[in-house]
């Protein structure tokens, strides 16, 4: 199976479990493979950044939103960052 199919059924199956319906294919970043989680009911509302779902190695997880800025390539995140964004 192609991986980038085998890893958005990963992807799907985490975003369910965080409660939402749907995903879509990002890009690639540091090695992974990155894809957005959204809910078809909020398609109209944008507030924020995406939520993310990185895929590596058979294994995903949600990103930290404090990763977003460097996943759009906006600006990396200083390696002593220890605040959240509110």
């Amino acid at each position: 199976m192609d991986k980038k199919k085998e890893y958005k059924e990963k992807a799907k199956i985490l975003a369910l479990q965080n409660g939402f319906d749907q995903v879509s294919y990002y890009g690639e970043w540091k090695g992974y493979l990155v894809y957005t989680a959204s809910r078809k009911e909020d398609k109209e509302c944008c507030i924020g950044y995406p939520q993310f779902i990185l895929v590596k190695d058979d294994a995903a997880h949600l990103a930290p939103y404090t990763q977003s800025p460097d996943i759009m390539g906006m600006a990396p995140m200083p390696k002593d960052y220890t605040s959240s964004f509110l």
